[in-house]
């Protein structure tokens, strides 16, 4: 049985000091998704979720950036975000 990730709270915070960083938090009918996979798009850049949904991803590229989350059990999720350093 699929859960879809249509109740999939995916919260972006894009922080564009000098590095690039963004952090955000992975839930699903307000409980965190723990453990889920988080990567930018067309690179090799890619984290985890910690215990309470969280994510930190660094050291990413300027530019228009498509972040990925996916967790076994529920659609993957894009997101576009926006980077300038």
């Amino acid at each position: 049985m699929k859960i879809l990730l249509t109740g999939l709270l995916l919260s972006l915070s894009a922080y564009t000091i000098a590095q690039n960083t963004i952090k955000g938090n992975v839930s699903s009918n307000g409980k965190p998704v723990e453990f889920a996979n988080v990567s930018v798009q067309k690179t090799k850049i890619g984290t985890t979720t910690d215990l309470e949904g969280n994510f930190q991803l660094t050291k990413l590229p300027n530019g228009k950036q498509t972040i990925v989350v996916s967790f076994i059990g529920y659609e993957t999720t894009k997101k576009e975000v926006q980077l300038t350093g």
